[in-house]
């Protein structure tokens, strides 16, 4: 047995970490990094042998830029167009129709307008306010281009060749509804074809969101602007005078890549036909669609919702 495990110093003997460390002696932690060093050297040989990835375009960098030059955009609260029977067909509810669609936005002053597919014509979507227990329809057209301008990797369940680039499907998150006005990610549909979902909101106030979910695409649908927030209010909530109207800000905070151009980056693998990555990061920060947005304020309360 080696010296330190018989005779232990005063300040290890008291250490609520003796029990673990005890059992490790100076041979054995030679011996678990020389194991460690041999299986970082053989991985790092075999990724010698990995293609190179594919260098990023040349990025915009926010710690260069100007910052509070464009105001906080606000998204606009969404309006009922209508009215129509709701599922059990039984009284008429109020019936939205938020189309799906690309369109361009400039994300601050000196950038390039940035090409979108969101909700409206803005990212975030329109909010859709609504009270509990007060039925709603919401039409979902889908309205993009037929090809999609981030890169799909066939790969993935549910992305395989032959399927619509540009299909969709809308998911309120948290939203208490019908299976069949889920969203579920396999009923997604083309360009030129649209659906109506019910929603009974029979649930208390919350701050919800409502984003794309279709199958195998989901992370790029959301990633080129397909989000928007979904707000019930109730008596408990109006009991609580908490700030209202101009007084609460909903911020929708987003991470992308961003090139100089305007366009947003999303990366890919160093495999051609296998482009998927595992995570995405951006280092220019959009809160509600802009890059270091201001607000004018006034020396009182406000309700920050995000």
């Amino acid at each position: 047995m080696d010296s330190e495990e018989k005779h232990p110093s005063p300040a290890f003997r008291d250490s609520p970490l003796k029990p673990e460390l005890s059992k490790i002696t100076r041979r054995k932690f030679i011996a678990r990094g020389g194991l460690a060093a041999t299986a970082a050297r053989f991985g790092t040989a075999q990724m010698v042998h990995l293609p190179p990835m594919k260098p990023a375009p040349p990025l915009i960098d926010p710690g260069r830029m100007i910052p509070y030059v464009d105001p906080l955009p606000l998204p606009e609260v969404a309006k009922p167009v209508g009215k129509r029977l709701n599922s059990s067909r039984e009284t008429q509810v109020p019936l939205y129709r938020i189309p799906v669609q690309e369109f361009f936005s400039k994300v601050h002053r000196d950038v390039p307008p940035t090409r979108f597919w969101g909700f409206g014509n803005s990212v975030p979507g329109p909010t859709i306010e609504t009270r509990s227990g007060k039925e709603i329809l919401i039409e979902w057209p889908n309205q993009l281009p037929a090809k999609h301008f981030l890169p799909i990797d066939h790969n993935i369940m549910g992305a395989g060749k032959g399927l619509p680039e540009s299909r969709i499907v809308v998911h309120v998150h948290g939203a208490r509804v019908p299976p069949e006005s889920d969203g579920w990610p396999e009923a997604w549909y083309p360009p030129g074809k649209s659906v109506t979902y019910h929603y009974p909101n029979r649930q208390d106030a919350a701050l919800l969101w409502y984003h794309d979910h279709a199958m195998g695409i989901n992370r790029l649908n959301i990633c080129a602007g397909m989000a928007g927030l979904y707000v019930i209010r109730d008596s408990y909530e109006d009991a609580l005078n908490l700030p209202m109207g101009e007084f609460e800000i909903p911020l929708v905070i987003m991470d992308r890549m961003i090139g100089t151009d305007g366009q947003i980056y999303y990366p890919v693998s160093q495999f051609p036909d296998a482009p998927w990555i595992p995570e995405y990061s951006g280092n220019a920060t959009l809160i509600n669609g802009k890059l270091l947005p201001y607000l004018d304020v006034q020396p009182r309360k406000y309700r920050f919702r995000f």
